[in-house]
């Protein structure tokens, strides 16, 4: 679907936990695409926090702490910068400043 919505002009967001290893899944589906590879990586403690204050959800969001401490390594050592990552701590950024970040980066 993101090569659709780009395809009619649309700047595509894949929004998932997806790490280097993972490319290969995604990549046929582009067709060739241009794509930026972003890791919004804020630190782990503003990760925890964020996912107690969510009131989007319609679970105990507590469920999440344990599993954004065992994914959070693995983004860290999948999303390097030397494989074509954009990797942006936006622990203290604005929404604003996190876009501005990502268009900004040198790709």
């Amino acid at each position: 679907m993101a090569a659709d919505y780009a395809d009619a002009g649309f700047a595509a967001v894949i929004d998932d936990v997806v790490r280097e290893d993972d490319m290969a899944h995604f990549l046929p589906q582009l067709g060739g695409r241009p794509l930026r590879k972003v890791l919004l990586l804020p630190s782990l403690a503003a990760v925890q926090e964020r996912n107690r204050e969510r009131t989007n959800k319609a679970f105990d969001t507590a469920v999440l702490g344990p599993v954004a401490a065992r994914l959070y390594p693995t983004l860290v050592a999948g999303c390097q910068p030397e494989d074509g990552w954009i990797v942006i701590d936006s622990t203290d950024l604005t929404l604003e400043a996190t876009v501005d970040r990502m268009l900004a980066a040198d790709v």
